[in-house]
């Protein structure tokens, strides 16, 4: 398995983690406003926040001076990559701007940035990235239809040829969907069992989690042998220290009983 640990959670995905861990008690609500504030999530706080935690405050008049400010500046870039430089700078910028959009959570704004930088992008990989970008966005913000339509999207792209290490991750992306969105385990969890020796999406999700959401998904779906044969021998192979103890020894148990 390829080791991508390095590679960074998606920061509106954290939020929303964070946002739950503070519904259900598990953290101070301050810990949230400071996010926020530091995100400039003015969006994620709009939709997701104000009816779930009234409590809650942010700067919204501060934010929204910030979030125009820093627009205004990506806009000066992408102009000037336009003036000056090349496509692949423009496609640069674009991105840019639409990683900002979906930062802040502003779902209607990052798929119109990313939809342009989508025009502007030849190459099947980086495309593909675009969609995973956008299902990142629209899990953090409970959006189902928008992660729907970049899985489809990703899947079509995927008929035109792509890497191995993006196809793996499409894998990873898809398990996802099916357990969260359509309730789907028993499909979810061939791609969670397929994905456990090539999982490299740490921008979604960690393996720690990965791990976990397979095995729960094997105990409703699969017979016992599954777990010792795909999950507890994958959680101790090429990633078993990055694998949870705790599911570890779950699995193992459970494949005893």
């Amino acid at each position: 398995m390829t080791s991508k640990e390095d590679t960074e959670r998606d920061t509106i995905l954290v939020l929303a983690d964070l946002l739950f861990d503070v519904v259900k008690g598990r953290k101070h609500a301050s810990e949230l406003e400071q996010a926020i504030e530091s995100q400039a999530a003015l969006p994620f706080y709009e939709k997701l926040v104000g009816l779930r935690l009234p409590n809650v405050r942010v700067s919204e008049a501060a934010l929204r001076e910030r979030i125009a400010a820093q627009v205004d500046e990506y806009q000066r870039q992408i102009a000037e990559a336009r003036e000056h430089e090349g496509e692949t700078e423009v496609r640069e910028a674009l991105v840019a701007r639409s990683a900002f959009w979906a930062r802040t959570g502003d779902v209607a704004r990052a798929t119109r940035s990313y939809e342009a930088a989508f025009q502007e992008t030849v190459a099947v990989g980086p495309k593909l990235d675009i969609c995973f970008a956008l299902f990142r966005l629209g899990l953090a913000m409970e959006d189902r239809r928008l992660m729907r339509r970049e899985l489809a999207r990703a899947r079509e792209l995927l008929t035109q040829g792509s890497d191995w290490e993006r196809r793996n991750r499409l894998q990873v992306y898809d398990a996802i969907y099916r357990m969260y969105s359509e309730g789907d385990w028993e499909h979810a969890v061939d791609a969670f069992l397929d994905g456990l020796t090539t999982f490299t999406a740490t921008e979604l999700l960690s393996f720690r989690q990965f791990v976990f959401y397979a095995v729960i998904c094997c105990l409703a779906t699969r017979e016992r042998p599954v777990l010792q044969q795909r999950v507890a021998a994958s959680a101790r192979g090429p990633a078993g220290d990055r694998s949870p103890p705790n599911v570890a020894r779950l699995s193992e148990r459970l494949c005893l009983v």
